[in-house]
C-alpha cells in the first residue's frame, strides 16, 4: 500500500482546514484531539490522519503524538 504524506506550514493551517472543509469546525472548536481530547486549535494542531475511514486529530502535547505510533493507524 502506497502512503502519502502532506506538510502543512504553520501559515497554512487555515488554509489546509478550508480546502478540506473543516475551517468552520476548527474555529467553531468541533475538532477534538484523539487521544486527550483537548479541542484542535491552528496553534495546537500537529497532526490528521485517517483510520477505518474516519477522520482523526492529534494534538501537540508529546503523548498524543506518540499515541499514534502505539495505535497503529491506518491511513
Amino acid at each position: 500500500m502506497k502512503e502519502s504524506f502532506q506538510a502543512v506550514h504553520a501559515a497554512e493551517i487555515e488554509d489546509f482546514f478550508a480546502s478540506i472543509g473543516l475551517l468552520a469546525d476548527l474555529k467553531r472548536g468541533c475538532l477534538k484531539c484523539q487521544t486527550c481530547g483537548a479541542t484542535i486549535t491552528p496553534d495546537n494542531f500537529t497532526l490528521m490522519t485517517r483510520r477505518n475511514g474516519r477522520l482523526l486529530f492529534l494534538c501537540a502535547e508529546k503523548p498524543c503524538f506518540l499515541s499514534l505510533f502505539k495505535t497503529g493507524a491506518e491511513t
